[in-house]
């Protein structure tokens, strides 16, 4: 009998154990399974990436060969300079696939026989090609580049006209290479609406413009960067551009400086002199790029928006052009004391750096309803403000004394510490002090926000 029940629970041991293998394997199998599946999947993208480039080499050699076979006075896409019949943007099918084809021709005036305006009457030297071939999300390792230049037969001809110049930098003043520049010009025949890349040094020459005044539209784009051009001149523009349409001129060089600066975030965050978060705060804001100014000197800018922070005081506004921005607070109950940004700014402003992602500013409210002391000490004579001022605010018989230095925009704020509260409808003593000036002794009665001027003479 105890022979018979231990081969049976040795079988029912077997029997599990068997179970436990099988979902062992199992897992072992789907591991594996699933790991030769992503290795197949990325090892299949690869190769049909790479037979896109495979095609997108043949399309961009089949194309150059195609140029370089046609007459010398023939090589030029439509509305550009020198101006043809070749398409300068254009999607081609090959191998079932869809590939983005851009063509760019301009006349290059080779500095080796002198530049047009110092000794070389003939700016045009030779044709430069380039042929851009492009797929699927047009990435940069999504494209094939082919160059070549070609000279004319025989001595230069003389083309007449003058040479546009364009020159396209950051904010910092650093060349912008790769950048698409469109000239458009509808005031000559044939019209000129033509897109050329910036070189290396972030410039696009243009040899043999026909001259016009003031008519040559230029656009400028590339990506992460803000986008720029030029405007007609007042009064066809309301205001006065900074970048007005180029004029060119028989035998001369025009230059065009066009400016685009790295595209930021801006993180607001609203907080209380303590740095607490302060909710839902609405307010105005506006800056970026200066487009130019009014009749009347006022600033133009870009951007323009009301905005509200959510419920932790916090806003993010994307893809913002560099440059300086002013906010104004039209929450009710609060007043803007100033943000964290650079010195030398105004306390309403921000001052925006290109490719930030973000850049993180505290606004610092106050709010009305609370007893506090907000003070601004200003020189007597320049209505200027003074900085790291004393300025001690004191009641004897409330045991409360406070000194504060003034921040660069003059202003001081009490009570300083948080748990040391001034009282509602209790009168301090005031005194004001600093380098160079005479001091000033006044009193001042609390009630909620409390704000004041204060001038010192020298």
């Amino acid at each position: 009998m105890f022979q018979v029940l231990s081969r049976v629970m040795r079988k029912k041991r077997l029997k599990a154990f068997s179970l436990i293998e099988v979902l062992m394997v199992l897992s072992i199998f789907l591991i594996v399974t699933i790991s030769f599946y992503r290795i197949f999947a990325s090892g299949s993208n690869l190769i049909a990436e790479s037979k896109r480039r495979l095609l997108a080499t043949g399309l961009v050699t089949e194309k150059m060969e195609r140029i370089r076979g046609l007459e010398y006075g023939s090589i030029g896409v439509v509305s550009g300079n020198p101006s043809g019949d070749i398409d300068p943007d254009e999607y081609v099918v090959s191998g079932g696939q869809q590939f983005h084809v851009l063509t760019y021709i301009v006349y290059v005036d080779d500095p080796d026989d002198g530049i047009q305006g110092s000794g070389d009457d003939t700016p045009n030297d030779y044709k430069r090609i380039q042929i851009d071939v492009k797929w699927k999300e047009e990435l940069s390792s999504q494209n094939v580049t082919l160059i070549s230049n070609i000279a004319p037969a025989g001595t230069e001809a003389d083309i007449g006209g003058g040479t546009l110049s364009i020159n396209i930098i950051d904010t910092n003043g650093s060349s912008i290479s790769g950048a698409s520049v469109n000239v458009y010009n509808d005031h000559v025949s044939p019209i000129v609406n033509q897109t050329i890349v910036s070189d290396a040094n972030g410039s696009v020459s243009i040899p043999g413009s026909e001259p016009s005044d003031q008519n040559y539209e230029i656009s400028v784009s590339k990506s992460g960067y803000e986008s720029a051009g030029t405007l007609p001149p007042y009064p066809t523009t309301s205001y006065y551009p900074v970048n007005v349409h180029a004029s060119v001129v028989e035998g001369m060089i025009t230059n065009s400086v066009i400016t685009i600066g790295q595209l930021s975030d801006l993180e607001i965050q609203f907080v209380d002199p303590y740095g607490d978060s302060i909710g839902n705060v609405d307010f105005d804001m506006n800056g970026g790029r200066l487009m130019g100014n009014e009749t009347d000197g006022s600033p133009v800018y870009n951007y323009s928006d009301s905005l509200e922070s959510d419920a932790d005081g916090i806003i993010t506004i994307s893809n913002l052009s560099p440059g300086q921005y002013s906010f104004a607070i039209t929450e009710t109950g609060y007043v803007a004391w100033k943000s964290n940004s650079v010195l030398g700014n105004e306390p309403d402003e921000i001052i925006l750096p290109q490719g930030q992602k973000p850049y993180v500013q505290d606004i610092i409210l106050l709010d009305e309803s609370v007893d506090s002391y907000f003070v601004r000490i200003i020189d007597a004579v320049t209505g200027g403000p003074i900085e790291a001022a004393s300025v001690t605010l004191e009641n004897t018989l409330l045991s409360y004394s406070e000194t504060v230095s003034t921040d660069q925009y003059g202003y001081a704020f009490f009570p300083d510490d948080q748990l040391n509260v001034l009282v509602n409808g209790e009168t301090y003593d005031v005194s004001v002090s600093a380098t160079g000036y005479g001091d000033e002794n006044s009193t001042v009665t609390i009630n909620q926000l409390v704000q004041e001027t204060i001038s010192m003479s020298p």
